[in-house]
């Protein structure tokens, strides 16, 4: 059962504008992207520093590995809960987008769309497990650049729309964003390349890619 919207189908319950006609830009099946596993790895890899059975584990060599890395999965399924449980209250008090919200049909509504929120993270965190193991290269790193550069033609679009329509607003913090975010990445590279050989190496790579995630959800954010 569905109602129609325009030349679009809408499921009952599965959060939309509140008007009926468009969903809410940015609100999809992969909505919280790979965040909770990125946010998983470095509490993992802080907490090796600071609880000795982990420690333990980081100097086992590639079993040890394996189990940290279980160990971050199920930490990255806790956190997607906890943020889709979060991105579901803010959907239905903050944007009025879920049409039930009581009773047996409202519960199920928020089953549903927080299990599609956690289905899509962890879905997206498998992709990038298989492309690390299967040699192509860091699977976290590339899902970040490939959503970053999907991403970059509308955000530059917008960027220079605003530099245009109120310029005495924009016309320096346009600018002044992407001279940032183009230092920031050349910054991660270079030390990226620096501890190459480094044991601290894993934890300055996860700790790079969070930053490039945030600072272009910032970028996103800003401009959208």
């Amino acid at each position: 059962m569905d109602e129609q919207c325009g030349n679009r189908r809408k499921l009952p319950g599965i959060p939309g504008h509140p008007d009926g006609r468009r969903p809410v830009p940015g609100n999809n099946f992969f909505s919280l992207s790979i965040t909770p596993y990125i946010n998983a790895s470095i509490i993992v890899q802080l907490l090796t520093y600071a609880l000795p059975p982990l420690e333990r584990l980081q100097s086992e060599g590639e079993e040890g590995r394996k189990t940290l890395n279980k160990i971050t999965a199920i930490v990255s399924f806790g956190l997607s809960i906890f943020m889709s449980f979060a991105y579901y209250l803010t959907l239905k008090n903050k944007v009025s987008a879920i049409k039930y919200t009581t009773g047996g049909y409202g519960i199920f509504a928020a089953i549903v769309i927080i299990g599609c929120f956690v289905a899509g993270s962890m879905l997206v965190m498998w992709l990038g497990n298989r492309i690390s193991e299967n040699g192509i290269g860091n699977g976290t790193s590339m899902i970040l650049f490939a959503g970053i550069v999907a991403r970059m033609p509308k955000d530059v679009g917008t960027a220079v729309e605003l530099m245009f329509t109120n310029p005495q607003k924009y016309v320096f913090v346009v600018p002044l964003v992407g001279i940032l975010f183009i230092a920031m990445i050349t910054f991660i590279v270079l030390m990226n390349e620096l501890n190459a050989g480094s044991p601290s190496s894993t934890q300055s790579v996860w700790l790079a890619e969070s930053s490039t995630a945030a600072r272009a959800h910032t970028f996103r954010s800003r401009f959208a």
